[in-house]
């Protein structure tokens, strides 16, 4: 049911494939507790579709959860490359 949710919520934004794949991804890796995966997924989608705003969002989520800022910052996107 989540899963529907969330790519029928993605069509309605017009999200290209590659940042809904990587969406997808950071949302796996989150519900497994992957957070590092899920931060690298995050940060991907954002790239590929920079007006992604979920994944900004899911980003900034496993970033509070884990208390790690250092994923936000601009700077940072080399370290989860």
């Amino acid at each position: 049911m989540i899963y529907a949710a969330v790519f029928f919520w993605l069509a309605l934004q017009s999200v290209s494939p590659e940042g809904a794949q990587h969406m997808q991804a950071g949302v796996d890796a989150h519900k497994q507790g992957q957070f590092d995966v899920a931060i690298r997924e995050f940060r991907k989608a954002t790239e590929s579709d920079p007006n992604f705003a979920q994944a900004f969002l899911d980003l900034g989520e496993v970033c509070l959860e884990t208390r790690d800022y250092q994923p936000l910052s601009p700077r940072s996107s080399a370290r989860w490359s």
